[in-house]
């Protein structure tokens, strides 16, 4: 009887560090494939181009993270 609630222990214990493991999964593959959209950097003749695209995915990073934590899921 005590090896059997040891091991539900052991099984619930583990299925909560499973749960939190896959949440940080999950909060970095929704950051990251929406700044991969960017494949060029448009306007490129322009020389601040590459300071605004950098400030454009910031931005959205940081949109995001606000979403998410307004959302509760972090």
């Amino acid at each position: 009887d005590r090896a059997g609630v040891g091991q539900e222990e052991l099984a619930s214990r583990t299925a909560g560090q499973m749960n939190s493991r896959m949440y940080l999964l999950f909060i970095v593959a929704a950051l990251i494939p929406p700044l991969g959209f960017v494949a060029g950097i448009p306007g490129s003749e322009h020389p601040d181009a590459f300071l605004a695209a950098c400030f454009m995915l910031i931005l959205l990073a940081f949109t995001q993270l606000w979403l998410f934590k307004r959302r509760g899921w972090i």
